[in-house]
């Protein structure tokens, strides 16, 4: 029996006094109760707030409207929910990008109705919304989805930024023994509030990334613009060093790297003077300016940040493990480990395509080629890691007649 049930009991004793002195003995439990639920939902809010803490290392959006969902749901106690983003462009005004119902994860088709008139008033009101009885609530137009749902408790808070709503969190219970009411809504708009601030960031990184995609992508279509024999080569490097990589289990963030240093590692053919795909043998000149262009690219790039990890490995893709490669003559475990993918990826598009002094070898002579050059031109992990994976079909003769391929796509398949 907690303190305000003894309270009760007591007054019960008291007889005639006790009776006049109960209804406003119950007005100040109310209020006592309503205080505890607002400290109690604030300290939950504390705790699942550190659910978003991370949101600043991922560029995945949707990764972080589910969540921001799965805290709300946690936070609030709902049956189910969902997160909508505002899309001016559509019907409603909104599009929804996550759902989930209690204990079913992901939440079916059905499982996504929800009252849209409500959304509509909170994205243009921006204020949130809270029912104890959807039923009969005028502010919203249930209709057939909620009464065949049998939504009970329904609330609606805006997820806003700068004075800008960016969407909304819906959720919604079916028993009458869970309803939300004001304090629910207070401690909501306050966790509504951080989701934007997550929201809001993940954007920006999505935003930038992109942006650095597609400034690598125009390093690339510089490079292949530059040496038309070799047109699609900077990509198909990027999916064979990628594969390479897989094949050794590195992370998905070094993946990317891998594969954008494939895309780049040509780059300094756009500083070279000399034509090195003339057809015939090179002059003596025209040797030493090609042997200068992984210099060139390691200069050229030096001054992203964001590509500094992949700097070596463009210095180095034409560095031989027994020492016998350019620019510095590198031998062995001096090599940068994504160089040593690069060469094997490099040397075999190099083999199975066609140049104006020879026609692209077969496929299994260029593979056999790579076995041959273990130990000397290639370091032995990354040869066999890129020929398991083509004996196990994880690799691939890429084609060679993508120049007309959507740049950012290129980049993020490869």
């Amino acid at each position: 029996m907690d303190a305000l049930d003894q309270l009760r009991t007591r007054l019960e004793a008291l007889g005639p006094l006790g009776k006049d002195l109960r209804p406003r003995f119950e007005g100040v439990a109310r209020r006592l109760e309503r205080t505890e639920r607002r400290l109690a939902g604030f300290a939950r809010l504390n705790d699942v707030t550190a659910a978003l803490a991370r949101v600043e290392t991922t560029h995945d959006v949707d990764a972080v409207l589910d969540r921001i969902l799965g805290a709300a749901l946690e936070l609030s106690g709902a049956d189910r929910g969902l997160v909508v983003v505002r899309d001016d462009a559509s019907e409603d005004g909104f599009e929804v990008r996550a759902a989930r119902a209690l204990g079913r994860g992901e939440a079916s088709a059905s499982d996504q109705q929800l009252s849209r008139s409500l959304i509509r008033q909170i994205l243009e009101r921006g204020e949130g919304i809270v029912t104890t009885n959807a039923q009969e609530d005028d502010r919203i137009q249930a209709g057939a989805s909620l009464l065949a749902l049998d939504i009970r408790s329904v609330m609606a808070a805006p997820i806003r930024s700068g004075g800008t709503t960016l969407g909304g969190i819906y959720l919604d219970t079916r028993f009458m023994d869970r309803t939300f009411d004001e304090a629910d809504l207070e401690t909501f708009e306050a966790f509504a509030d951080n989701a934007a601030i997550a929201l809001s960031l993940a954007t920006s990184i999505r935003e930038r990334r992109m942006l650095y995609l597609q400034s690598v992508l125009a390093l690339v279509n510089a490079v292949e613009a530059a040496d038309a024999y070799t047109a699609g080569h900077s990509s198909r490097v990027g999916y064979y060093a990628r594969g390479v990589g897989q094949r050794l289990g590195l992370p998905s963030d070094e993946l990317e790297r891998i594969a954008i240093a494939g895309y780049l590692h040509d780059v300094g053919k756009i500083a070279m003077t000399a034509n090195v795909s003339k057809p015939g043998a090179l002059t003596d000149a025209e040797w030493d300016q090609m042997r200068l262009h992984p210099v060139h690219g390691e200069r050229i790039l030096r001054d992203a940040p964001a590509l500094a990890p992949i700097l070596p490995a463009v210095r180095q893709h034409h560095e031989r493990w027994d020492g016998g490669g350019y620019p510095d003559g590198l031998v062995g475990d001096a090599i940068d480990p994504y160089a040593r993918m690069l060469a094997v990826a490099d040397s075999f598009d190099a083999m199975t395509t066609d140049r104006p002094y020879r026609a692209a070898l077969p496929l299994e002579h260029a593979l056999q080629e790579l076995r041959d050059g273990i130990d000397a031109a290639y370091e032995r992990t990354a040869a066999e890691a890129f020929l398991a994976a083509f004996e196990d079909g994880d690799l691939v003769l890429a084609a060679h007649d993508d120049r007309g391929a959507d740049a950012v796509d290129r980049l993020r398949n490869a």
